[in-house]
C-alpha cells in the first residue's frame, strides 16, 4: 500500500522535497501497524528499509549481559529510524519496540540510499542526526565513568539544564 503525500509531508526529514518526489517515494513505501510491545526492528537483522513513524511511539532498546532492558532513545511521530544500517549495510545495532500502537512507513534500502546520497538536504539531515547521537553517546559514556551514583546524577542534571538553556530539551 502506497503512503500518501500528505502523510510524507509530516516527516521532518522529507520536508521541502517537491511533491513529485514525495509521490514517487510514497509509491515505493509500505505501511504497517504494530501492537504495543511488538518488535519493529530486531537487533542484528539486515537493513531492508529506512523507517518513518506515522503515529504512535517507539523506543530503541538493547539488553545488558545480565538481560536488563536499556532504553536508548524514543522515536516520535514525524521522525525516522534505521538510517545507520541503511547507510553501511551492517546489521541493526539495537531493537526498536512499539511503546504504543504504532504505524510505520518503510522505504526500501536502495531507494533510501539513493535519496540520502543524491539529495544534499537529506544527507545533511541524516549526518547531523548521526552526529547528535554520537555526541549523546559520548556524553553518556563520560557520565558512566564517574565513580559514584551521586556524581552521575549531578552531572546529568547539569547537562539537562544546559540543554534546556540552549532550547534543545
Amino acid at each position: 500500500m502506497a503512503v500518501p503525500v500528505p502523510v510524507l509531508e509530516n516527516f521532518s526529514l522529507l520536508r521541502g522535497l517537491p511533491a513529485e518526489t514525495l509521490s514517487r517515494l510514497g509509491e515505493r513505501m509500505t505501511e504497517r501497524t504494530y501492537a504495543r510491545r511488538e518488535v519493529v526492528i530486531k537487533k542484528d537483522e539486515s537493513a531492508h528499509a529506512l523507517c518513518f513513524l506515522i503515529e504512535g511511539r517507539l523506543q530503541g532498546v538493547d539488553f545488558t549481559v545480565d538481560g536488563r532492558e536499556v532504553g536508548l532513545y524514543f522515536v516520535d511521530p514525524g521522525d525516522y529510524f534505521g538510517e545507520l544500517s541503511v547507510i553501511d549495510g551492517r546489521p541493526r545495532p539495537e531493537f526498536v519496540i512499539a511503546v504504543a500502537r504504532s504505524r510505520v512507513a518503510s522505504l526500501p534500502r536502495a531507494d533510501a540510499r539513493t535519496l540520502m546520497f543524491s539529495t544534499p538536504g537529506i544527507a545533511e539531515g541524516v549526518t547531523t542526526r548521526l552526529a547528535e547521537r554520537l555526541r549523546l553517546v559520548s556524553a553518556h559514556r563520560t557520565l558512566l565513568a564517574l565513580p559514584n551514583p551521586a556524581q552521575r546524577v549531578c552531572a546529568q542534571l547539569i547537562l539537562m539544564s544546559m540543554k534546556a538553556a540552549d532550547g534543545r530539551s
